[in-house]
């Protein structure tokens, strides 16, 4: 064990651990382990392990406005590979139907060579169609398809509908089922169901003959999303119009059809299976597997308990455990009330499982499911082997018609057993174990009905060993290597510094409190109301599925499926935004045209519940409500009649209150309740992790055996003792904690240190006897554990300076996603770069100062916005029925979407050749503190910013002027003779003068840093920057004022003690 350097023994830690800051307190104990004093406390901040977006890091996580940081560049990623394989696949088909003659060879190796090659073609084809106006110059390509799949047509024309055809092949999914719910829910999907009827009506009844047919000027042809049936089959049509006339081979076919529709699988994820806990090196196994299936159902029977009508329990015994065993192997899962009828239970006896509202028993349902579908005269007889192979074969063929043929020719499934075997699905997930430990304990729970942790404890007895406790706490990847959430691996990784920096100063403590945000214990009442409501959801999804089941054939509907089917029961089956009525097949079709919409924006309300949730019709909801809250994206009158559609709900008083309430009023901005649920599953792994200090969470060493060290209390206790004890009112809070000041977590850490386990259960008994006559406030006062509490607690927050975890690296976002024009002069000499901007993204200050370059575009919007009596560009075009029309060619109105606007800006250049743009940088890297030379000793300072793509253009491998075996020094070109003092980003730490208290010095946090000023702000404010901009200290100017207020740069050490750290 670490010793302690200053003297001071025993003590209990407090952490109070979130996705984005750790509260610790060090609080001494007397003899007898009580706690008398606080001797150390802080508070650690730390960015989740997600991206702020737009927002600063503290706004995005008080608003719950962030997203994953992987997200950006696999956006961006994505897009690339995007774009590279379709160029890819065009010079694929381009070749091919060379080789086929339905194209004159040329060289098509370079972009440019193939822009060349079609333009030549496609003026060969326009003279030789040569039609009425623009509407048919414009049409060529769709009217060539339209007649290839009626009529025989020349080579090249053939050859030029099927490279347009190719061009855009629509939405397939990589997964074997069609009725998936990444199909239903992707926006690729949600206009295919309207466009597959229209096309489906019109005659030929193709793709292509249908857009041909319309009017561009009047209808969008490319603002649509399709599905890859509708160009497999205008493929089909084409091929058998044109093969014969052409002599086409089937080969031919193939090598085209290859070329265009081939896609590769889903990348293996297997990689990603987590390790088993019980045998070293091996991946845990699929849930769907027959021995995965079976364990399942051994550990659930070997549970159970017999409560008799006396009230004594007792096992399962060996006739009644055999008799369930059987029918749930072979039936799947059974009713509790069917299952006491197997098993012969006696009259009036119950299941321990129905305690806490089990309507069923979960059975093997990977034998139950292939049992119906081969009949069990052919699946009983089957070997394990066999059966294995069949339900290895089920989770590898990605293809549905494949698995059907397979079924065919391996089992002799005749044409409705092959069918059902081809639409079988399993289980997804994975057991905790792997194959060989399930096996092994499938084999003891099977032959002795043992329970789980007995026949663990016989056949993995070295699972249950004491691990050796450790000095410190390793690296998080050391202990779990499996962990994939970034925002717990951020939250452990900051917590081991945090632990290890307060042993090594003060040893090992007597006890760790770790905060688990979990719900403090509840009356019988609450508690009978929740169970109620389970059950009775649990009855409104069975009655669903079966629903489902009888309606659309779907034997074994998913649960976004019973969700989505409840949603349209509540709403009657109307669409509460357009009042549309619906069915069965709109709703769960193959193009259902109807989506679960979040009432208040995921992305910003972060409630993904079912109180949430509605029905929404896909047009309005991708083109009108676009991620919005119901009164941001409709006015006052268009919100009344849905706000009717909604009292009409059919649903409990509750849910439509609160389904009412989200419609009428906007997201709520409180602190984000997804934080909670995090916070739970992070005090779980935390807990585990901190119990590496004692080998466990009970100590087995010495004298200390079984003496358990981690403490949870929870979250509902730690908010009832700080507000028993008012300390709450330390920061100027009158009713609730202050979350503008960071050392609430501080609070919350003292409080958790002494939230022993008397205090748990005084506390637990007390919410009893006050639930019936005070509910809201039972614990007013709460007498203090130690003299002096509040006047101790007091001293040793107030001068506690907030740590902050800063990353130097040099990485991010290098530049915004606008692309500016070159450089263009207007009056004279002034110059300017233009942007295409939406009507709707306008200000009234791009009309006033007349910085859009189309002038008749300009008149037009001037007299739409007069027309409409509304002055601002982005209300009145926010409805795009609102936007205004230009005369096309023809005399046409076309309606004008976004026009070109000047703007003052100097943006840089990247790219080379083609792909050469000018952007503007998208954030700045750091600032350098420099002091100017000066011959009387005291030059003046300054400051030069570093933006982030120039820092990247340092830091990179191979730039110039850089030496790769040399550390990087990221600075600016500096004016001879200047000195460096230091550099500041945001997030490091400034010790100087208050400028608005003359004399006073403290510790300022960098909020922002520009060429003009430098924003500051005190460590422990909270608050978002929007309401802390009355509080922030602007340090404007090019440095010098630095230097006047006697700044230096300081680092906070975990401890929260301040040390220099330059200047």
């Amino acid at each position: 064990m670490i010793a302690t350097t200053d003297g001071q023994s025993r003590f209990a830690m407090g952490l109070d651990i979130g996705v984005a800051s750790i509260g610790w307190a060090v609080v001494n104990l007397d003899s007898d382990g009580q706690p008398t004093s606080v001797r150390k406390a802080g508070v650690h901040l730390f960015e989740a392990g997600i991206d702020p977006g737009k927002s600063d890091p503290e706004t995005a996580m008080l608003l719950g406005r962030e997203q994953s940081k992987a997200t950006p560049r696999r956006t961006a990623r994505a897009t690339r590979r995007q774009i590279w394989r379709r160029a890819r696949r065009k010079r694929k088909v381009l070749r091919s139907l060379m080789d086929a003659g339905l194209l004159a060879p040329a060289q098509v190796q370079t972009p440019e060579q193939v822009d060349r090659y079609m333009k030549a073609l496609d003026r060969e084809l326009a003279e030789r169609w040569a039609g009425d106006g623009h509407r048919d110059a414009q049409n060529l390509p769709y009217r060539l398809r339209a007649a290839a799949a009626v009529r025989p047509l020349q080579r090249d024309e053939v050859g030029r509908a099927l490279y347009h055809l190719a061009q855009r092949r629509g939405f397939l999914s990589n997964r074997r089922s069609p009725e998936r719910s990444d199909e239903d829910k992707s926006a690729m999907k949600l206009s295919i169901g309207e466009l597959a009827s229209a096309v489906a009506s019109h005659r030929p009844p193709t793709l292509g003959a249908y857009l041909a047919s319309l009017d561009p000027d009047e209808q969008r042809l490319r603002c649509r999303w399709t599905s890859r049936q509708m160009y497999v089959e205008e493929l089909d049509c084409i091929w058998k119009a044109q093969a014969k006339p052409l002599g086409l081979s089937d080969d031919h076919r193939a090598a085209i059809e290859n070329a265009i529709f081939f896609q590769r699988p889903l990348k293996d994820q297997s990689h990603l299976v987590g390790q088993c806990s019980l045998i070293a090196g091996q991946k845990r196994c699929p849930i769907a597997e027959r021995v995965a299936q079976r364990f399942r159902v051994f550990q659930q029977v070997n549970h159970l308990r017999v409560v008799l009508d006396d009230l004594t329990e007792r096992p399962l015994n060996s006739p009644e455990r055999d008799a369930l065993v059987v029918k749930l192997l072979t039936e799947g899962d059974v009713s509790i009330a069917k299952a006491r009828r197997e098993a012969g239970l006696p009259p009036g006896s119950t299941l321990s499982i129905e305690r806490g509202g089990e309507k069923k028993l979960v059975g093997h349902r990977t034998d139950a499911k292939l049992r119906a579908v081969f009949g069990a005269g052919r699946w009983d007889p089957l070997s394990d082997t066999d059966k294995n192979a069949i339900v290895n074969a089920l989770r590898s063929f990605r293809d549905r018609d494949a698995l059907r043929r397979y079924g065919v020719r391996r089992w002799g499934l005749d044409g409705e057993a092959a069918d059902a075997f081809a639409d079988t699905t399993l289980e997804e997930g994975h057991a905790a174990h792997c194959r060989d430990a399930l096996e092994k304990l499938v084999a003891r729970m099977d032959r002795d009905g043992l329970s789980y942790s007995e026949a663990r404890k016989d056949e993995f007895p070295d699972s249950f060993a004491q691990a050796e406790p450790k000095d410190v706490l390793p690296p998080l990847d050391e202990w779990e290597s499996d962990l994939r959430n970034p925002s717990v691996a951020r939250a452990l990784t900051e917590l081991r510094k945090v632990v290890n920096t307060i042993v090594r100063r003060w040893g090992k403590p007597e006890r760790v409190h770790l905060e688990l945000a979990r719900d403090l214990k509840s009356g019988r009442s609450r508690r009978e109301q929740q169970s109620r409501r389970m059950r009775e959801r649990e009855r409104e999804r069975e009655r669903a599925a079966a629903a489902i089941a009888s309606k659309l054939g779907i034997d074994a509907p998913k649960r976004w499926m019973i969700e989505k089917w409840l949603l349209a029961e509540e709403c009657g089956w109307v669409c509460p935004y357009t009042g549309r009525h619906f069915g069965a097949a709109d709703l769960l079709g193959r193009e259902s045209q109807f989506d679960v919409e979040h009432i208040w924006p995921l992305s910003q309300s972060l409630d993904n519940s079912y109180m949430n949730k509605t029905i929404c019709y896909h047009d309005e909801n991708r083109n009108r409500k676009k991620g919005r809250s119901p009164v941001s994206a409709y006015t006052a009158d268009e919100l009344a009649p849905m706000l009717e559609r909604v009292r009409a709900f059919k649903c409990d008083p509750l849910t439509k209150r609160k389904k009412l309430q989200r419609f009428a009023e906007p997201v709520e901005e409180d602190f984000p309740k997804r934080h909670l649920q995090e916070t739970r599953y992070i005090g779980r792994m935390a807990c585990d992790y901190v119990g590496l200090l004692y080998g466990g969470r009970a100590e087995d060493v010495g004298e200390a055996v079984g003496r358990q060290r981690i403490f949870t209390p929870s979250g509902g206790l730690t908010a009832w003792l700080r507000r028993g004890w008012n300390l709450d009112a330390l920061l100027g809070a009158d009713d609730g904690k202050n979350r503008e000041d960071h050392r609430h977590h501080t609070i919350d850490a003292i409080v958790i240190a002494c939230a022993d386990q008397a205090a748990i259960t005084r506390l637990s008994d007390a919410a009893k006897r006050m639930e019936r006559v005070q509910k809201e406030r039972p614990f007013d006062s709460v007498d203090h554990p130690w003299d002096g509490f509040l006047a101790n607690i007091a001293a040793a927050i107030e001068p506690i300076i907030v740590s902050r975890r800063v990353s130097k690296k040099v990485r991010g976002g290098l530049h915004k996603d606008t692309i500016y024009s070159k450089p263009h002069r207007s009056g004279g000499a002034h110059l300017h770069h233009r942007k295409r901007t939406e009507l709707a993204a306008l200000t009234t200050a791009d009309l006033a100062k007349g910085r859009i370059i189309d002038k008749r575009a300009e008149a037009a919007i001037r007299a739409k916005l007069d027309e409409l009596g509304e002055p601002n560009p982005a209300k009145a075009f926010k409805d795009p029925a609102n936007l205004p029309t230009v005369r096309g060619q023809g005399g046409k109105p076309v309606t004008l979407r976004r026009v070109r606007v000047a703007e003052s800006v100097r943006p840089t250049t990247i790219g080379r050749g083609p792909s050469v743009r000018r952007v503007k940088s998208e954030s700045n890297y750091h600032t350098v503190v420099y002091q100017l030379s000066d011959e009387g000793g005291e030059g003046q300072w300054a400051h030069a910013v570093v933006p982030l793509l120039d820092a990247v253009a340092i830091a990179r491998p191979g730039a110039a002027g850089r030496d790769d075996n040399a550390a990087v020094v990221i600075w600016p070109t500096l004016p001879q003779g200047a000195r460096v003092l230091f550099t500041l980003t945001n997030g490091e730490c400034l010790e100087m003068e208050d400028p608005k208290q003359p004399g006073v010095r403290d510790v300022f946090r960098v909020l922002s840093i520009s060429d003009g000023e430098i924003k500051v702000i005190r460590t422990h404010d909270g608050r978002a920057s929007a309401i802390s901009g009355k509080d922030r200290i602007r340090i404007k100017g090019r440095g010098d004022n630095l230097r006047k207020l006697g700044a230096r740069k300081v680092r906070v050490t975990l401890l929260g003690e301040v040390v220099n750290a330059g200047g």
